[in-house]
């Protein structure tokens, strides 16, 4: 039997409760955290995008494809993975729309 089990329900159980969702909810976030980043990271390097850009760009496409932007993050990664090249502005409008309608069929995303 555990400490929370032997003493019921009482304020101090229910903030203990509450403090270890809180802290479940925040490794689940840092977990995310490094496959965002290899998405900005990548937006940057082979679209030639600033920090910011890169982050509103992941917020946009996730927002565009109704998926949560750690899902875009993962799809971008496995897809851009390898195909780092040299865009000029105008392709790199171009690559990004063709990312906007990856992301409109998970299965050329692998998802």
């Amino acid at each position: 039997m555990t400490w929370e089990e032997s003493v019921g329900p009482s304020p101090i159980a229910e903030e203990l409760q509450s403090l270890r969702r809180q802290l479940h909810d925040r490794e689940e976030q840092l977990a995310e955290r490094p496959v965002i980043d290899q998405a900005k990271g990548m937006l940057m390097q082979d679209f030639g995008v600033s920090a910011p850009d890169a982050t509103a760009l992941l917020a946009s496409l996730a927002q565009d494809s109704s998926l949560e932007v750690q899902e875009v993050a993962e799809r971008l990664v496995r897809r851009l993975r390898g195909t780092a090249s040299g865009d000029t502005a105008e392709r790199t409008a171009h690559k990004i729309e063709q990312l906007r309608e990856l992301l409109g069929d998970p299965q050329q995303l692998g998802g």
